[in-house]
């Protein structure tokens, strides 16, 4: 089964599990659009597009998949972080 999952910049806003995947998927986009409603400086703060450095794409594809693979596992996700940023990830 998959799970529907919102990534941010590598940090994952929100995601769910429903009957369905539409409904997983839409409840999953709502979560993510309520975190960032809370939070207006998210972006601001996690956004670094134009100054880091871009990734491979397969090592990109790579640290996704361990994301999800983990969250599928049920296992703590870790992201990269600013650790002036406290906000909660759902």
């Amino acid at each position: 089964m998959r799970i529907p999952v919102v990534i941010v910049h590598d940090i994952i806003l929100a995601s769910a599990t429903e009957s369905t995947g539409y409904i997983a998927g839409r409840i999953a986009s709502t979560a993510a659009l309520d975190a960032l409603e809370g939070d207006p400086g998210f972006m601001a703060h996690n956004c670094s597009c134009r100054s880091r450095t871009q990734m491979g794409k397969k090592d990109y594809k790579n640290k996704l998949e361990k994301m999800l693979a983990d969250l599928e596992e049920g296992q703590n996700v870790t992201t990269e972080e600013d650790p002036n940023d406290n906000m909660e990830v759902v």
